[in-house]
């Protein structure tokens, strides 16, 4: 028995007067103080978002308007000669120009008035040939020196390949010992690109930004954060509370300060956490892909609560002064009552069926504990009258007893034969059914020996882990997220599966996998059988594959439009498709024969799936055409993946060949498509790359 039933009944009187009074009172002032500091916290985490936005719309506005001054600046009739000036004495003379004070003082009005700190003119070739500085990357070659890993020529090669502005983010640059940032954009002459010009940023044009703390309160801060090329989480500007905290390149800590690190990595939120300091706040953060920030608004969290602080003092107080008068009130309440208890209590202490005058309670009062003084004196009387019927009846349960712990046994034998029937059947199940079961987070609870001698485990290898580790690379996501979803709805599922095993070797099953239920009805699991039909998925994959490049055939690429169109139209998702031809290609067989031309059509394909994602459906559509298939990918996206691949086959140097180029046509699911009006249109994009001259990508969207 529990301590508080053997407490003195006027304890046990005072100990619920305070269980129905005390406790509603600290509990109504604690769901006060709750109630108001999440407020607090959720009105202080809105204000954050808030400044948070702003300050983000600042910095972009800023990074849009340098890259609009960087566009100006290289479509300037004067840059282009300058450019021109200098690259003609870099080719003709091999040496650069050591003074232009026409083009120096154009340049300096430009740094001067949007804040740049150098301005470059670098050549197709890579050669530094033009810098207002004049620092020590004067002259280098961007693809071959020295500085060919830095953001510079980073951003040099993404503007001259894609033809468009292009900005890095902030990080260390030795020539100007500081942090900088570049943005490119290429310069043209006559509509044809001759080079690019570079402007180096300084964050002294941004750290205004940063410096505005206004709506932050006294402990608030406003910084960015970002990860280096070691891959380590810093900051990159100053910090309130560590001095140096940028030159010194200061190194958060990922594990505690959660917010710089999901921000540094693209996140979006706000919450509460730790800072670098190790102190509670409140935080909200963002991120600038531009570059490459996470930037972070925080204010501490004593400061966000200061104000409820001095009604928990009070509170508390209350409470302790309303806890001291119920105690004295139930004392003084309940005296009256607690003697003749006291006596009651002693009798039923000292009761005795042998001895009937020494269980009578002696209690003159009229009140109820009158009343179960004297009916406590019937109850003695009448037990010992019950305890004379007991007697007889006794005798005659033992022989029953007896009886039945007979009955028992006999039951017991047959239950234990039938044990081993059971365990004959189980042991048979065990050997030769491919069975498994896990909890409801779907790890591992049980396997069979026939799952672990077809996989290769065994079985404390497979307890407590779950049943990814045999996930194939090629299972869809789709498969699982349909599994999961009729699981989850307590249904049965059933599908094939294909998985890999402890050796590595591939293998399909077909599973049937059901909840599983105790006594009282709750799902606790899940239970799976599997059939081995590796031997059928390879002959089906043998039918559905092109012999020469091992990808899919026209045949199965059909059947994976059809389904991708079911896909689209019942979810409105979209896909996109690619069609591509390698140029050329009959002169391939006329020249080198059909074994070479049949080894450049396996490297082409080689190229495609290695450049392609794992959901990509690669496949050979006929001759020395190719299909891709790109699930949920608007045409955008699958311009910009043609126009990598086009690249790589075009830097790809093939066997006695040499090099090759293609042709790529584009088109994406519109509304009320058929498989024929998607290819027709890929078809006709891909004709036009042909026509205009090949080695290019097109694109059809009606």
């Amino acid at each position: 028995m529990s301590r508080r039933f053997n407490l003195h009944i006027r304890d046990e009187i005072l100990f619920w007067f305070i269980v129905v009074s005390v406790i509603p009172i600290i509990t109504l002032f604690s769901i006060n103080y709750f109630f108001y500091k999440n407020q607090f916290k959720s009105q202080a985490k809105e204000r954050l978002e808030l400044t948070l936005n702003e300050k983000i719309s600042k910095l972009e506005y800023q990074i849009e308007d340098i890259e609009k001054s960087s566009k100006l600046i290289a479509s300037f009739p004067c840059m282009v000669n300058g450019f021109l000036k200098h690259k003609d004495n870099f080719e003709q003379n091999n040496h650069l120009i050591s003074d232009d004070e026409k083009l120096n003082k154009i340049l300096n009005n430009f740094t001067d008035k949007d804040k740049f700190y150098d301005i470059f003119f670098i050549d197709m070739d890579g050669n530094i040939i033009y810098s207002f500085k004049k620092e020590s990357d004067l002259g280098t070659n961007l693809i071959t020196g020295i500085y060919k890993d830095t953001n510079l020529a980073s951003v040099y090669k993404d503007a001259k390949m894609f033809l468009n502005t292009k900005i890095s983010s902030f990080e260390y640059y030795l020539p100007s010992e500081a942090h900088a940032a570049f943005v490119a954009h290429p310069i043209y002459n006559e509509d044809k690109i001759i080079g690019v010009i570079a402007i180096q940023l300084a964050k002294g044009r941004l750290s205004k930004i940063f410096d505005d703390q206004k709506g932050l309160g006294e402990s608030g801060e406003f910084f960015a954060s970002t990860i280096n090329s070691q891959n380590k989480l810093i900051s990159t500007t100053p910090l309130k509370y560590i001095k140096n905290s940028v030159e010194n390149e200061f190194e958060f800590n990922e594990n505690k300060e959660l917010a710089s690190a999901k921000a540094a990595r693209g996140g979006y939120g706000s919450g509460e956490g730790l800072d670098y300091r190790g102190v509670e706040v409140i935080t909200a953060w963002g991120y600038i892909p531009a570059l490459n920030w996470g930037v972070i608004v925080k204010i501490d969290l004593d400061e966000v609560l200061k104000p409820i602080h001095k009604e928990e003092l009070i509170s508390i107080a209350v409470i302790l002064i309303v806890l001291v008068f119920i105690a004295i009130a139930i004392i003084m309440a309940t005296k009256h009552i607690v003697f003749p208890i006291d006596a009651l209590i002693k009798r039923v202490k000292e009761f005795s069926l042998e001895n009937q005058e020494k269980n009578r309670v002696d209690v003159y009062v009229d009140n109820e504990i009158g009343v179960l003084a004297r009916n406590f004196n019937k109850m003695a009387k009448k037990l010992k009258n019950s305890q004379n019927i007991i007697k007889k009846h006794a005798i005659g349960l033992e022989d029953k007893v007896r009886e039945r712990t007979r009955e028992l046994e006999e039951a017991k034998n047959e239950l234990s034969k039938t044990n081993a029937s059971m365990k004959r059947y189980l042991d048979i199940v065990d050997r030769y059914i491919i069975s498994s079961s896990t909890d409801l987070n779907g790890v591992i609870t049980e396997v069979s020996s026939a799952f672990c001698n077809f996989t290769g485990y065994e079985k404390d290898e497979l307890i407590g882990k779950k049943h990814n580790i045999m996930r194939h690379p090629n299972t869809p996501n789709e498969l699982y997220k349909e599994m999961w979803g009729a699981l989850r709805r307590d249904e049965t599922w059933r599908g094939e599966i294909r998985n890999t095993t402890k050796e590595g070797k591939s293998y399909w099953t077909h599973a049937t996998i059901s909840p599983i239920y105790n006594a009282s009805g709750e799902k606790i699991g899940y239970t799976s059988l599997r059939y081995d039909i590796t031997a059928q998925k390879i002959t089906e994959e043998l039918s559905v594959t092109d012999q020469l490049t091992q990808l899919y055939n026209r045949l199965k690429l059909k059947s994976i439009f059809d389904s991708e169109i079911e896909r689209a139209s019942r979810y409105r998702q979209i896909f996109s498709v690619i069609m591509l031809d390698i140029d050329h290609f009959k002169s391939v067989n006329d020249t080198y024969g059909h074994n070479i031309g049949d080894k450049t059509l396996i490297d082409v394909a080689k190229i495609l799936k290695e450049n392609s994602r794992v959901t990509d459906i690669v496949g050979r559509w006929g001759g020395e055409e190719f299909m891709i298939i790109l699930p949920q990918t608007d045409i955008k996206a699958a311009a910009e993946h043609a126009e990598i691949l086009r690249a790589k086959i075009e830097q790809y140097r093939f066997e006695a060949v040499g090099r090759k180029t293609s042709s790529f046509g584009v088109s994406s699911f519109i509304d009320d498509d058929t498989s024929e009006t998607i290819v027709k249109r890929a078809d006709d994009a891909l004709y036009e790359a042909k026509n205009s001259g090949r080695n290019r990508v097109c694109i059809r969207e009606d």
